[in-house]
């Protein structure tokens, strides 16, 4: 008796924290006090042991596990058709895991072992609350997942084949088969809390170095509005002279003369810091500040079109897509006996075009499948990479293209993004 109660609770508490997990995934961090719910998510653990210890009715048991899956919705902020939703898919997911660690057992190992299945199916619950809960990080593509996250579903499946060899010994003690499961239950739980943190908190040093730049970004902005409007103030301050000048040159029908003079004001009003002036701040912030270096380096940079003042790109894969071309094109044309770098935007029937075309000198630089790598000297430790660069564009519903002259020594990356509107049709979602 005190083995089976054991079991529950142990059991209990890692099937309840797969539950917080799966509903955290889903809703976000509970409403309220932590504490309060960490102890109401404990309590759960508690309420079907007693029942089944004083009553022992299996249905009812079922029946009370789904209520308190439920509830354990109402910690989280949500609608009552997703609390239903989600709680009926976890109850199904796990009651299978049950029913297939009764039939393995009971086949595998014999009748009368009842530690093992309990411990075997909450096993199971881990792998398929694992799945979903990175099948939904990546759906949402604002989460971070680890590579190679496959490998942590040998975790628990070892796991079970360890248990399942462990007891196929002749009449194995109890307290060996208890122990042998609670081992392996820490060891998965530390094993998955670790592999979340970790992710978690890579996902935040992400996130910090997005803002840090972005940060960068509007200081260098707002340096060059400055400096801009300090342009305008001189000139306005001498505007008197410049119309009494421009008049008499006009009045002496000397038009050369006053073309070539407002030429001049015009390219005092430029500020030679801001390549782009594009209408959306966002688009123009990232590229003035990732062609702020442009001009020492000796390379030419001309921007031209316009776009309107939002996008539905996000700034996080704007960011990914513009850093790594722009940084790339710098660095090749840097490089190049012509330098040169221009860049057009258009955006037409909600469809944004960006296209960067660079000299270059010398070879592409290809990896051994083809696909084009950074021109930088190291490129696996500047930039975040050309394949990040197809990743944000493909989850955008957009498609990039490169092509190469040879002979000219041009290089072009094309890009097209599409508008909520159009990825919708795209998608078939009307």
């Amino acid at each position: 008796m005190m083995i089976k109660i054991l079991t529950w609770l142990t059991a209990g508490l890692f099937l309840v924290y797969l539950l917080f997990r799966f509903n955290r995934v889903l809703y976000g961090d509970p409403e309220g006090r932590r504490f309060l719910s960490f102890m109401a998510y404990l309590l759960f653990t508690a309420v079907p042991l007693v029942l089944d210890l004083l009553f022992h009715e299996p249905s009812l048991s079922i029946t009370l596990y789904f209520v308190l899956i439920f509830a354990a919705t109402f910690f989280h902020e949500a609608a009552l058709k997703y609390r239903l939703l989600s709680s009926a898919l976890f109850f199904a997911g796990s009651m299978l895991c049950f029913f297939s660690a009764s039939y393995l057992t009971s086949s595998y190992l014999g009748e009368g072992r009842s530690v093992i299945p309990i411990y075997i199916a909450v096993l199971l619950i881990e792998a398929f609350e694992f799945i979903f809960e990175v099948i939904i990080r990546q759906h949402n593509g604002k989460r971070y997942t680890m590579p190679y996250w496959s490998l942590m579903l040998l975790v628990p499946m070892m796991s079970i084949l360890t248990i399942l060899i462990m007891n196929t010994a002749d009449n194995p003690e109890k307290l060996i088969q208890f122990g042998l499961c609670i081992f392996l239950l820490w060891i998965n739980f530390f094993t998955l809390f670790l592999y979340f943190h970790l992710t978690e908190a890579m996902e935040s040093e992400r996130e910090s170095l997005f803002y840090r730049m972005k940060a960068k970004e509007y200081s260098n902005q707002l340096d060059i509005e400055l400096h801009s409007a300090e342009r305008i103030r001189s000139i306005r301050h001498d505007i008197k002279n410049h119309i009494s000048s421009l008049a008499l040159l006009i009045q002496n029908n000397e038009i050369e003369k006053a073309l070539s003079f407002i030429g001049d004001l015009d390219n005092e009003l430029n500020n030679p810091t801001e390549y782009s002036r594009s209408g959306n701040k966002e688009l123009d912030s990232i590229q003035n500040y990732l062609f702020r270096d442009a001009k020492s380096l000796g390379v030419d940079v001309t921007v031209e079109g316009a776009v309107p003042e939002k996008l539905s790109i996000s700034e996080f894969d704007l960011n990914v897509i513009l850093g790594n071309l722009i940084d790339n094109a710098v660095a090749a044309a840097s490089q190049a006996d012509d330098k040169h770098i221009a860049v057009s935007l258009r955006f037409d029937k909600d469809i944004f075009h960006y296209t960067i075309t660079n000299t270059f000198k010398g070879e592409l630089k290809r990896d051994k499948y083809g696909n084009l790598l950074s021109s930088k000297p190291s490129p696996g430790k500047h930039g975040i990479g050309l394949k990040n660069v197809r990743e944000a564009v493909a989850k955008n519903g957009g498609t990039i293209d490169f092509i190469e002259d040879t002979e000219k020594k041009m290089f072009c990356a094309a890009v097209i993004l599409y508008a909520e509107s159009m990825k919708k049709m795209c998608d078939g979602s009307y």
